[in-house]
Formats: structure tokens, C-alpha cells, sequence
């Protein structure tokens, strides 16, 4: 089952139908969204008619988590699968997930398959913030976005497919700002869920106070800040949607995000330089 965005599925398998699909598309949205669930369901629409979860394919393949760096030697992986010739379906696909954490090497290894992309290769992009990709390589993808959903439908989804109770529901769904992945990892995630509450509570301080709580905050050994980043990304998003716009303090945070991947940051000043300047 996939929850919403149906006139994108809907697009997607009619151009599938018709011959009509580009070489890449770069699907743009908060974390949880149904960006990558989408892309992953559509490979096994390619190959075996069918919209839904995916076993093992044969002519598609998936790298990245949505965190973690992603290498120029899994690109040059994926070089090789693309120019193969397909066997199920018309495409070799793939989907690149967390493409704003490809290391620069693996972006400009990209860009030189999008340059002279295979014949029958297909690629999806997952981000959340395009603006962290090279612009030669962002150019070269169709983006699609996928906004957050309505929280009735959220919590319709979580009550009819996994049993949780309408109040329980209703609360994720708001909790989770209207997205399916982070409502159901909110049910019983409560790491997770106190992250949030953290974040929240951070964002709405004035800056002398602030200074004061992100001490205390990084103090525990175990405080781990691409973890916390993670959760100011989705708090602070749901601002950005409702605003219908981005401030600086949002691609900030992205960048530092991406930053985490690769340095050894120092939790303490990269948040207060975040949050108080």
C-alpha cells in the first residue's frame, strides 16, 4: 500500500505505458514523505507491472540510506549496472537515496553518466534539499516534490493498516507533521519522539536561552548531533512548508547535516553558531 500522492503515481505509470519516461527525476521532500518508497515501488512497476514493494530485482537496484555518505565507488557500481542491457523490463533503473549526501567526487561521477546517459537507463534521485547538489547535476534531473499529507489521512492510514487506535493516530499524525514514515517510526520510537520534543523546545527560545539549553543539551556522552540535525530538520521544516519558503537558517542546517557525514564536529559550537547567529 502507498500512501498518497496519487496523481504522481498515477503520471509515472501512464508515461511508463506510453514510452514516454526522461532519463532521471530528482524527488524532492522531507524525510518520510514517500519520496523513496515511491521510487523503489515504481522500479517493481517497471519490471513487473505491479506497484508495490519490491523483492529482488532484476533490472533495478537501490544505494544510499538517506543518511550516510554515498561514495564514488557506488556510482561507478552504478555506472555498470545502467549500461547493461535490461531483461524484465525496458530500463535499467536505480535509486540513489539521500542524493544531498553524495561526496563531490560521487557527484561529479554522476554528472558525467547524466552527459551521456545510456540508452536504456533510468535513474530517481531522493533529497531534501536540491540546493546541496552541484547545479550542472541538479540541471540535468526533472524535479518532482512531494509535500507533506494531510494529518486525517495519516491517521486514517495508521488506524486501517496497523492498528493503532484513533487517538494514538491522531496524535503521530500531528507529531510527524503529516509524514507516513516518521508516524509510524514515532509509535514506537520514543528516542525518537523525545528528540522532537527537544528540537521544539529549542527552536521556540529566545537566543539568550538557547545559548544556556544547547549546553545542557550536548553535555551526555551519548548526545549524538547528526541525530538531533535530523530531528531540527523536521521540525523546522514544517515551518518552511507552512511559509511556503526557506530562510537561511534551513540550507544552513542541511549543509551542516551533510557536514556530519564526513567531519568530526564539535556538537556545542556548530548548534550555537546554528541557532545564535
Amino acid at each position: 500500500m502507498f500512501l498518497g500522492h496519487e496523481s504522481i503515481v498515477q503520471t509515472f505509470q501512464r508515461l511508463a505505458v506510453e514510452q514516454q519516461l526522461g532519463h532521471g527525476y530528482l524527488l524532492n521532500g522531507q524525510s518520510g514523505s514517500g519520496k523513496r518508497t515511491f521510487a523503489t515501488y515504481f522500479l517493481n512497476f517497471l519490471e513487473t507491472s505491479n506497484f508495490a514493494e519490491p523483492g529482488a530485482l532484476t533490472d533495478g537496484l537501490s544505494i544510499g540510506n538517506g543518511e550516510n555518505a554515498i561514495s564514488i565507488d557506488e556510482i561507478r557500481e552504478l555506472k555498470r549496472l545502467l549500461w547493461q542491457a535490461p531483461i524484465r523490463s525496458r530500463y535499467r533503473s536505480a535509486v540513489i537515496d539521500g542524493a544531498d549526501h553524495l561526496t563531490e567526487e560521487a557527484q561529479n561521477a554522476l554528472l558525467k553518466i547524466t552527459e551521456e546517459p545510456p540508452p536504456s537507463g533510468l535513474l530517481f534521485l531522493t533529497c531534501s534539499d536540491p540546493e546541496l547538489l552541484l547545479p550542472a547535476l541538479r540541471s540535468r534531473f526533472q524535479e518532482i516534490y512531494f509535500p507533506n499529507l494531510p494529518e486525517a489521512i495519516v491517521s486514517n492510514w495508521l488506524v486501517k493498516k496497523h492498528g493503532l487506535k484513533k487517538a494514538e493516530a491522531d496524535q503521530s499524525a500531528h507529531d510527524s507533521f503529516g509524514l507516513p514514515g516518521l508516524a509510524l517510526r514515532l509509535h514506537s520510537d520514543t528516542a525518537l519522539a523525545a528528540r522532537l520534543a527537544e528540537a521544539r523546545k529549542l527552536l521556540r527560545l529566545t537566543a539568550i536561552t538557547r545559548k544556556a539549553t544547547i549546553k545542557e543539551l550536548v553535555a551526555p556522552d551519548e548526545f549524538n548531533l547528526p541525530q538531533f540535525l535530523d530531528a531540527l530538520i523536521l521540525v523546522l521544516g514544517a515551518e518552511v512548508r507552512n511559509r511556503h519558503g526557506s530562510g537561511p537558517i534551513w540550507h544552513k542546517l542541511l549543509k551542516l547535516r551533510n557536514d556530519a557525514n564526513f567531519y568530526n564536529l564539535n556538537p556545542r559550537i556548530q548548534l550555537e553558531a546554528l541557532l545564535l547567529n
